[in-house]
């Protein structure tokens, strides 16, 4: 019989919700450390746990590697949950602060987008492709004027093993920010000069 073990977290207001998931604020309680929790519901991921397993893997080789993008410290299920416990950033999402700001000076802008593109190119020297970067998948880690920015959900990414690199054409992502070439199944090559970045 399987040994039942007792719950260490204890999870407080809603963050966010999903098709599949509702993130949760949750303490830890024996360290008193709060964390984002994403509760996955396994009735409607009936079908799709291969999309968990694969986020978790990819989870497990770009934590806590980039201070730019979110660490999976813990996870865990019970009878009718997965749960995935994340970095908790408390600064909202970038689309929110473009709208709250109106706009960006272009210097700030450069500087964040800079950010990005250095978090997400340790992204792909570790073998994964994000998919569905966007602002809303961008979080920052405080309130604070001169936060961190976080590349987030991984839901969609895919690792990518060198041996078997190949192009990938399937349709995926949200459709108002994905680009033309991809609705058209056809090639796009992007390079960055190394000053670039």
């Amino acid at each position: 019989m399987p040994v039942t073990v007792p719950c260490q977290y204890r999870t407080g207001k809603t963050l966010g919700s999903g098709t599949y998931a509702i993130v949760k604020e949750a303490i830890h309680i024996q360290s008193g450390k709060y964390y984002a929790c994403k509760v996955i519901n396994k009735r409607l991921m009936e079908g799709r746990e291969h999309m968990v397993r694969n986020e978790i893997a990819v989870l497990k080789r770009v934590s806590s590697g980039h201070p730019n993008v979110v660490t999976l410290h813990d996870y865990f299920e019970t009878a009718h949950n997965l749960y995935l416990c994340f970095d908790l950033c408390t600064g909202g999402e970038l689309f929110d602060r473009i709208c709250a700001k109106g706009n960006y000076y272009e210097s700030d802008a450069a500087t964040l987008v800079r950010t990005i593109f250095k978090a997400v190119k340790y992204i792909h020297d570790s073998g994964i492709v994000h998919r569905d970067l966007k602002p809303e998948n961008l979080l920052f880690r405080t309130q604070a004027e001169e936060s961190d920015i976080m590349i987030a959900d991984f839901g969609l990414s895919r690792v990518m093993e060198e041996e078997k690199l190949s192009q990938l054409t399937e349709i995926c992502g949200t459709p108002g920010y994905m680009a033309p070439e991809i609705f058209k199944k056809s090639t796009l090559l992007v390079s960055f000069p190394p000053s670039f970045l």
